[in-house]
């Protein structure tokens, strides 16, 4: 298996060092309604 090669643009970022787990949620959960066309406005 090779080894983890991090994405070069990711779409979502999630620090988790500096924002709680609802934040990193919600980003995830935003960028997944933007590609699926559910919400345009930014988190």
């Amino acid at each position: 298996m090779p080894p983890y090669e991090p994405p070069l643009k990711p779409e979502v970022v999630c620090s988790t060092t500096e924002e709680t787990i609802e934040e990193s949620v919600a980003k995830v959960m935003h960028a997944i309604e933007v590609s699926l066309g559910r919400s345009k406005s930014p988190v």
